[in-house]
């Protein structure tokens, strides 16, 4: 992460925790199948809440994890982050 600032430990925490709900909502199949409209709009809610932290983070994190988020490779980008 050279001439970077780096991100803190707070913002990472806060990337983890919507990454993390994420992968939970893609998986609660009950809910996707008694209520697909709710099971979308929170899907939708917690990567609009990745994209808009991926954006104020962008020149702060280390480009793998930005690759990982860029490609929405989420399972990844989760655990380079709690890898570090």
């Amino acid at each position: 992460m050279t001439n970077m600032e780096s991100p803190s430990e707070t913002k990472l925490e806060q990337l983890a925790h919507l990454l993390q709900q994420r992968l939970d909502i893609i998986a609660d199949n009950r809910l996707a199948k008694h209520d697909p409209v709710q099971h979308l709009e929170q899907l939708k809610n917690a990567s609009q809440g990745i994209f808009d932290l991926q954006q104020e983070l962008e020149n702060q994190i280390p480009v793998r994890l930005q690759h990982f988020l860029e490609q929405s490779s989420y399972n990844k980008a989760l655990a380079f982050i709690r890898g570090m």
